[in-house]
C-alpha cells in the first residue's frame, strides 16, 4: 500500500482500486500516452526515457509488492 500511496504522490495522478473475486484490479489516471511512438522526436532522448524506466520500474515494483501480501491461503489461488 505504500508503493501505491507513494506513485500516486510522485506522479501527481488518481489511483483507483477495485477488489473483485480476490484480485486485485488498479487504474491509473495518466496525462500522457505511455504507450504511444513520439514519432518526431528523437530516440535518443534521455529524460524522456528515464522518465519512463522511472515510471515502469515504479509500476512493476507495486506489482511486485501486491503479490507479496497473503489475501488468501496459498492452497486457494
Amino acid at each position: 500500500m505504500e508503493r501505491i500511496l507513494a506513485f500516486k504522490k510522485k506522479w501527481n495522478t488518481r489511483v483507483y482500486l477495485s477488489f473483485l473475486d480476490s484480485k486485485v484490479y488498479i487504474a491509473i489516471s495518466m496525462y500522457k500516452n505511455l504507450f504511444e511512438l513520439r514519432t518526431f522526436k528523437p530516440a535518443a532522448d534521455y529524460p524522456f526515457l528515464e522518465e519512463s524506466m522511472r515510471f515502469l520500474i515504479l509500476l512493476t515494483e507495486t506489482v511486485e509488492d501486491l503479490k507479496r501480501i497473503p489475501f488468501m491461503p496459498q492452497s486457494l489461488r
